[in-house]
C-alpha cells in the first residue's frame, strides 16, 4: 500500500471515530446519495471527495482538524511519506553529487510536511529551501516531535545505535520542538507563498534541485526550468518525477485528455498542466539543461485501449503512442 492510500486510511478512521455512524451516513448521502459499498470504503471516497473539492488552505485547515483524532497514525504515515521520498532524493543526490555534505539544495512543492527537507539537513545538508505556491507544510512541534519519536522506532539508515543516536542529535540541532510551534535553524527555508518560476534566491546559488510529482501541476512548466537553469551553479544539478496519469478521483490514467484545455481546469482544485513526455523533455532542452542519458527513466506504460485515441480530443489524439502511453518520467539534467 502506498503512503497516499495509507493516508486515506487514516483520516477515514478519523471520521469513523469523530462522528456517529448515522451522521456519517447522512453526511455521505448528502455528497454522494445512498452509499453502495462498505462503511470504509465510503469514509474513504468521503475523505477524497474533501480532498478534491477543496483549497490548499482548507485542506490544512482539515489535515491539522484530523492530526488530533490520529497523531500517531498520522506520524507513522507522514514518516513513511517523507522517509519514502527522503531515501528517493538522498541516492540520486548520492549519485549526482557524490554526497550531502555542504549541499545547498531546493526543494519544489514539499506539500504538506517539512519532514524530507529536516531529515535531509540532518543528514548533512548545509541548505534546504522548500518552495511551494501555497504554504501547506505544518509547523506543529507534537506533529514532529511524533514523527522523531517514529524515527527512533524505525529509523532511516542503516548502522548500529550510536548512528541513531548522532543523526537523531543532528535532527535535533535542525528543528527547535521546545514550543508549540517548530522553529528551524538556518539551515532550513520555507519560501511559501511562493512561485517557484520567480524565486527570491541569487543566481548561480544552488547544487541541486528537485521535485517528486509537482512538475506536472505547474502552470509555466517553461518558466520554472528556465528558474532553476539561473539558480543552478555551472555543474550544478536538477533531478524530477513527474506524474502523466489523470489525478482526478475516479478516474483512469487518460479520462482527463479526452476534455478540452478550458474544461480540464474545472473541478478538482490540484491544476494539472495535462504535458506529456516529449513536451516536457523539449521544455527541459529549451531551459537549456542538458538532459543525462543514463538517468532518463519513463514508465510505468499502459497501452491504449481499443478505441480509447478517437476519443481524446485533437490536440492529444493527434500524439505518438509514446506520449499517451507513457504515465511517468524521471529524469535528471545538468547546467554545462
Amino acid at each position: 500500500m502506498n503512503p497516499r492510500d495509507s493516508l486515506r486510511q487514516a483520516f477515514a478512521r478519523g471520521l469513523g471515530r469523530a462522528f456517529e455512524p448515522a451522521t456519517l451516513r447522512t453526511l455521505a448521502r448528502s455528497v454522494f446519495g445512498p452509499l453502495r459499498s462498505s462503511r470504509p470504503r465510503a469514509l474513504a471516497n468521503l475523505v477524497e471527495q474533501v480532498l478534491q473539492i477543496s483549497t490548499g488552505h482548507e485542506r490544512q485547515a482539515f489535515y491539522l482538524a484530523l492530526q488530533g483524532l490520529e497523531d500517531r497514525d498520522q506520524a507513522s504515515l507522514r514518516h513513511l511519506s517523507a522517509g519514502s521520498t527522503y531515501r528517493w532524493a538522498k541516492r540520486n543526490l548520492m549519485d549526482l553529487r557524490g554526497g550531502l555534505d555542504g549541499l545547498h539544495v531546493l526543494e519544489i512543492g514539499p506539500g504538506h510536511s517539512l519532514g524530507v527537507g529536516t531529515l535531509l539537513c540532518a543528514a548533512g545538508v548545509e541548505r534546504y529551501y522548500g518552495v511551494d505556491l501555497t504554504p501547506l507544510a505544518t509547523t506543529r512541534s507534537d506533529f514532529y516531535r511524533a514523527v522523531r519519536d517514529e524515527l527512533d522506532r524505525v529509523p532511516l539508515w542503516g548502522g548500529d545505535g550510536s548512528a541513531r543516536r548522532s543523526f537523531l542529535e543532528h535532527w535535533d540541532r535542525v528543528i527547535d520542538l521546545s514550543e508549540d510551534e517548530a522553529r528551524w535553524s538556518p539551515a532550513l527555508t520555507y519560501l511559501a507563498p511562493q512561485d517557484a518560476a520567480d524565486l527570491p534566491l541569487p543566481d548561480d546559488s544552488l547544487d541541486v534541485v528537485f521535485s517528486c510529482s509537482v512538475l506536472e501541476h505547474v502552470s509555466d512548466l517553461d518558466a520554472v526550468l528556465r528558474e532553476q537553469r539561473r539558480v543552478l551553479k555551472p555543474g550544478g544539478s536538477c533531478f524530477h518525477q513527474v506524474d502523466f496519469r489523470d489525478h482526478r478521483l475516479g478516474s483512469s490514467s487518460r479520462d482527463f485528455l479526452q476534455v478540452p484545455d478550458w474544461e480540464s481546469t474545472i473541478g478538482p482544485a490540484d491544476y494539472t498542466n495535462r504535458l506529456r513526455l516529449s513536451e516536457v523533455l523539449a521544455a527541459v532542452d529549451r531551459a537549456g539543461l542538458t538532459l543525462d542519458p543514463d538517468r532518463l527513466a519513463p514508465g510505468p506504460v499502459e497501452p491504449l485501449a481499443p478505441g480509447e485515441r478517437e476519443r481524446l480530443t485533437p490536440r492529444f489524439r493527434r500524439m505518438s503512442r509514446t506520449d499517451l502511453e507513457t504515465l511517468g518520467l524521471c529524469f535528471a539534467a545538468r547546467v554545462t
